[in-house]
């Protein structure tokens, strides 16, 4: 199967969503590439990687989400309880200035990351 779709044609018009793609177009071409990243644990490392989240840290996040496995808060769409517990960890390091970054911000970041990687968003 392609990793990628390509939608063409000289009069394409409106707001077009593939997945966790999206984009809006007057005429001509546009491209949309395939998400990956749900489930990818690279690629939401990466991403806390990019605000500052240190490699213990996402050792930590990797270590959690194993162990939240199965763990029933999944299908309703809430971190397990081992995520939930290095979320609040973070947070404290926020909190602290151990991390550099604000806490109302920390929130946000650690929240859209983890669930694009179940894919809730």
């Amino acid at each position: 199967m392609p990793s990628d779709i390509n939608i063409s044609g000289s009069t394409l018009q409106g707001t077009f969503a593939v997945g966790h793609q999206s984009a809006s177009v007057n005429n001509g071409n546009q491209n949309f590439q395939k998400n990956n990243s749900i489930n990818s644990f690279e690629a939401l490392s990466q991403e806390l990687a990019r605000h500052g989240v240190t490699e213990p840290d996402i050792a930590a996040l990797r270590d959690a989400i194993e162990q939240d496995k199965g763990a029933p808060e999944l299908l309703q769409k809430k971190n397990g309880p081992k995520v939930t517990q290095w979320m609040q960890n973070m947070f404290g390091k926020a909190i602290n200035t151990i991390w550099q970054v604000e806490i109302g911000i920390a929130g946000s970041i650690l929240a859209s990351a983890i669930q694009r990687y179940y894919g809730w968003t």
